[in-house]
């Protein structure tokens, strides 16, 4: 068994308060643990009002599994919000 962590950091130009971003930030977290069973935090830029850092960690069985599954987390982001996925990062462990 490995351990996917996955660190993803998103854009919300539109965001002007913690308010609006956390409104942006909640739907997305709450819909990746229910539909992965994965542990998903805000993981950095906290008091930044238009980036996002979200931390996803997740057993796998394999390095293809989790390849696998990081493009489906990736493709359920883009649906899941209109933020911009600037950059991912993910790694096994």
């Amino acid at each position: 068994m490995l351990v996917l962590v996955m660190t993803l950091c998103l854009g919300a130009p539109w965001c002007h308060s913690l308010k609006e971003k956390r409104a942006v930030l909640r739907p997305l977290v709450t819909a990746l643990r229910r539909q992965y069973g994965a542990s998903v935090a805000e993981s950095g830029l906290q008091d930044t009002h238009q980036r996002m850092e979200i931390t996803l960690a997740l057993l796998v069985h394999n390095t293809a599994e989790g390849d696998r599954i990081r493009q489906q987390v990736l493709s359920a982001v883009s649906r899941l919000t209109q933020a911009d996925l600037y950059e991912d990062l993910a790694e096994y462990r």
